[in-house]
């Protein structure tokens, strides 16, 4: 179980990330149509079945006020998930996170102070200020999951209004609403395999063994060159050990268009493709002796390397 955060920042649950409202965020909309203050850009459950398994399974929560941009969003199965949205007024946060974890997060918030509480879609929950114009809320469990939304600038009348105009939905309904750059599991197969259409890889790297549970390209981008990253600091370091020149010259070519991959130049503004040139930079240069050392040592931890 995730252990909660210092309340102060109270950043995203998800373990390789430390962020809670990305200030300055580029709104990712391209693409996407607003109707009614919804996201709609793909088609929601259409076996009666499943949309009766879905209205069973309503625990992630969306905002239905088209005035704020959606400009972050992830669903992981393990931790849960977020959405942050950004206006000219403020910044929200939705997350949602397991059901066992709702008293550690509870537990966590009341360091803040008393908490007041209100009704949250239904339910009545738990409501905390960390100042005039930054609350948090935390929502009993239901479908699975507990809701915390918090808002930074907006006072708190403002806060509980917006809190009415959240709607409650199922995964299915969640996916339906996000925008077509979103990359969603059943995509995932053709994604890395496009993102990898100009990456050269080493011989035995196979494709279907990366994982990422991203649903923002730049994120499984990110999955994607890293893993080809590892795959070549490992096989460069295995062809200097076995004195093997031609699979070291292959290594550093390879590693040398890691400039011209065509997906990194999407992450490059983000910052994502700068930890994979320092690695394959290091490759291309033929660093040995104590450099390659340090290299392979410092991989697993920088890149995350398996």
């Amino acid at each position: 179980m995730p252990t909660p955060e210092e309340h102060p920042s109270a950043a995203s649950d998800h373990p390789s990330r430390t962020r809670w409202l990305v200030a300055g965020t580029t709104a990712l909309v391209v693409g996407a149509l607003v109707v009614g203050g919804f996201w709609v850009t793909r088609d929601g459950p259409s076996d009666p079945n499943e949309a009766q398994a879905s209205a069973q399974e309503r625990g992630r929560a969306v905002l239905t006020d088209a005035s704020w941009v959606l400009s972050d969003f992830e669903d992981d199965p393990e931790y849960g998930g977020e959405l942050e949205y950004n206006s000219e007024d403020g910044e929200l946060a939705v997350h949602w996170r397991l059901a066992e974890d709702y008293d550690d997060y509870v537990a966590d918030r009341q360091d803040i102070g008393p908490a007041a509480t209100l009704d949250v879609l239904g339910k009545e929950s738990l409501m905390w200020a960390y100042d005039d114009e930054d609350h948090t809320v935390i929502r009993p469990v239901e479908g699975g999951f507990t809701l915390e939304i918090r808002v930074m600038g907006l006072p708190r009348a403002a806060f509980v209004d917006l809190l009415s105009q959240l709607r409650l939905v199922s995964r299915a309904e969640f996916e339906a609403q996000l925008p077509e750059h979103a990359v969603l599991p059943s995509e995932r197969p053709e994604a890395i395999a496009e993102i990898l259409s100009d990456v050269p890889a080493p011989v035995g790297f196979d494709a279907s063994s990366v994982t990422t549970s991203e649903l923002m390209r730049l994120r499984v981008i990110d999955d994607v060159t890293v893993a080809v990253t590892c795959a070549w600091v490992e096989e460069y370091a295995g062809a200097v050990a076995a004195g093997d020149e031609a699979r070291v010259t292959k290594a550093r070519e390879a590693a040398g268009t890691a400039h011209s991959w065509s997906a990194l130049e999407e992450t490059e503004d983000d910052g994502g493709a700068n930890l994979v040139w320092e690695y394959t930079d290091q490759i291309a240069d033929g660093v040995s002796g104590q450099e390659l050392q340090r290299m392979v040592e410092e991989a697993p931890d920088a890149l995350g390397c398996a």
